[in-house]
């Protein structure tokens, strides 16, 4: 109310304005009258309040500066939260087909015979008795099965006396021939 005594005396309308009845605009004593408006801001702000005269003279009254924007607030992010339990392992999935069989190789090329010789060293024993073998492998090695001892490689030129009840003395030569009673 203050603002509107005071615009009604700036711009010189009389001062015993009063309002009219039922909605019509009031006269002043003086034959002086004027209205009061809330209209749209002439300079696109929203809206206004004004007061015209009957003497031609308009008076914007302004509702107060605006205040300023408040500071924008800042967007941050949470902290991470903590994992999770580890959830249950899942059911097995279904078995796979089998796939097609491939095709079969070539056969290899026949090998060398692994062994080439067996020889006797005492000759047969007497009564069937375990009687003791030498090996000649293609490979050009000479082996021995020794009791206690298991398969032995024999050496070229050296005496050896088997282990069976015979007990012949032998040495095997670099032709792989024995070489016996030496």
């Amino acid at each position: 109310m203050r603002y509107l005594i005071l615009a009604l005396l700036i711009t010189g309308c009389g001062t015993d304005f009063f309002r009219g009845k039922q909605g019509k605009d009031g006269k002043s004593t003086d034959g002086s009258s004027c209205i009061a408006e809330r209209l749209s801001d002439e300079d696109g702000y929203g809206m206004a309040n004004y007061i015209t005269c009957d003497d031609g003279t308009t008076v914007r009254i302004a509702d107060g500066s605006n205040g300023s924007d408040g500071k924008d607030g800042q967007s941050t992010t949470g902290a991470a939260g903590t994992q999770g339990i580890q959830g249950a392992s899942g059911s097995q999935g279904l078995a796979g087909t089998n796939g097609t069989n491939g095709t079969n190789g070539n056969n290899g090329a026949d090998g060398e015979d692994a062994i080439v010789a067996l020889l006797d060293p005492c000759g047969p024993s007497p009564n069937n008795a375990v009687d003791e073998l030498i090996l000649v492998l293609s490979s050009g090695e000479v082996l021995a099965w020794y009791k206690n001892v298991g398969i032995v490689q024999l050496d070229y030129n050296t005496r050896y006396v088997t282990t069976d009840s015979q007990a012949c003395r032998f040495s095997v030569n670099n032709n792989n021939q024995l070489v016996y009673g030496n």
